[in-house]
């Protein structure tokens, strides 16, 4: 129950975000929401309803890739991970990766 009440607080957090340039300036509660499991999407449908331009409310799909330039800008970008499968008794021939917010640094090259 921890966690969700976690994501709801963050919720609440961006929701009180007018902009995407005021989120901008809190580096820390975007990466609290990648962490969480917030895609930009979800980001971007918290504050978008507040985010106006002079000829009215920005597209949800504007408000989306603002957000995504935004994070990227700040240096958040997922790492990649790799699943030692074979418990590093033999060399494994097969790599699983999953990719996270959850990391610093990336366990192979990116492609």
């Amino acid at each position: 129950l921890h966690k969700l009440q976690n994501m709801v607080d963050i919720s609440h957090q961006l929701q009180a975000a007018p902009s995407v340039e005021a989120l901008a300036g809190n580096r820390e509660l975007v990466l609290s929401a990648k962490v969480n499991g917030f895609t930009d999407e979800q980001i971007a449908a918290r504050i978008s309803d507040r985010s106006h331009d002079p000829q009215g409310v920005r597209s949800r799909e504007t408000v989306d890739t603002e957000v995504r330039e935004m994070r990227k800008q700040l240096g958040i970008v997922p790492s990649i991970k790799q699943i030692d499968t074979l418990a590093a008794e033999f060399p494994a021939t097969t790599s699983y990766l999953y990719m996270t917010y959850s990391g610093e640094t990336n366990d192979t090259a990116p492609f």
